[in-house]
């Protein structure tokens, strides 16, 4: 059974919903565990299902049980109240197997936005070290060209040759250069866009993770999708109304979630208890 499973699943995602169930069922909660295949344990179904839910929530296993312990250790267990609508459970599912669209557009805004403030902060700092590196050579410039202004001409292959000239004109381009790089980053303002896209994909991570909670506007299952696609819309629309308008966002097709975006081993896709929130949101930070 489990290797049918697998073989029609290939290398998308499973989910094993536990219901009830004894001793066999604990065998093959255990063989899903080794599959590393999420666990959706029915809560109120009653028999091994509750049991194996109170011990998780304890993190104990009762009389050391070894299939218990290793199932607790490894496994990727969540639950689900019995008495909640059919509808809920079916999204709940949709969202363990990664296939809550709303949330993966999310993502995929949100990289597409940290893509667009990297390269925003790169080709700022980049134009501020190129004018910094330009006034220091005029300047470096102009007290060469004093200097050696009273020992020119020098003679040069038997002729006279004018080595201020070549200093002359650099002291009068550099600058010219100089106050065409400072228009531009003033016109274009690349540190303000920096700092706008920045805003905008730490809002719409933060919208991501109150989501994946169920905390702050997402406690009601009913409308929590709809809620992230309206928050992802504000912080569009107040991006679009910035000086960033002009911008043209890049394509993001990397992972998800984008690398760096939350911690080690988060699908960025499961909803998150408390103690997954600090470890994922809060300790990476």
């Amino acid at each position: 059974m489990f290797d049918l499973a697998q073989a029609i699943a290939e290398k998308r995602p499973v989910i094993v919903i536990m219901i009830g169930g004894g001793q066999m069922t604990l065998t093959e909660i255990l063989h899903a565990v080794r599959r590393h295949w999420r666990v959706l344990i029915i809560e109120g179904s009653k028999g091994a299902a509750d049991e194996l839910l109170a011990q998780w929530k304890s993190k104990v296993a009762k009389d050391d049980d070894p299939v218990i312990a290793e199932i607790l250790a490894d496994g990727d267990l969540h639950a689900f109240l019995i008495g909640d609508p059919p509808a809920v459970l079916s999204r709940r599912i949709g969202r363990e197997l990664g296939g809550e669209s709303t949330l993966r557009q999310a993502w995929l805004r949100f990289g597409a936005l940290d893509l667009a403030a990297v390269g925003q902060q790169k080709f700022f700092r980049q134009m501020q070290g190129l004018i910094l590196a330009m006034s220091i050579g005029v300047t470096a410039a102009v007290v060469l060209h004093q200097a050696v202004a009273d020992r020119c001409p020098i003679p040069l292959l038997g002729q006279k040759f004018d080595c201020g000239a070549p200093l002359h004109y650099l002291v009068i381009i550099a600058p010219i250069v100089l106050s065409v790089l400072i228009g531009w980053t003033n016109r274009f303002r690349h540190g303000n866009r920096w700092v706008l896209t920045r805003q905008a994909a730490e809002a719409i991570k933060r919208e991501i993770f109150q989501f994946r909670t169920g905390a702050g506007p997402y406690r009601d299952e009913a409308t929590r999708e709809k809620d992230l696609a309206k928050a992802i819309e504000d912080v569009t629309r107040r991006l679009a109304r910035s000086e960033a308008n002009t911008m043209a966002l890049p394509i993001y097709s990397g992972p998800i979630p984008p690398q760096y975006a939350t911690g080690e081993g988060d699908d960025g896709m499961s909803p998150l208890p408390p103690d997954c929130y600090i470890n994922v949101r809060l300790c990476v930070q």
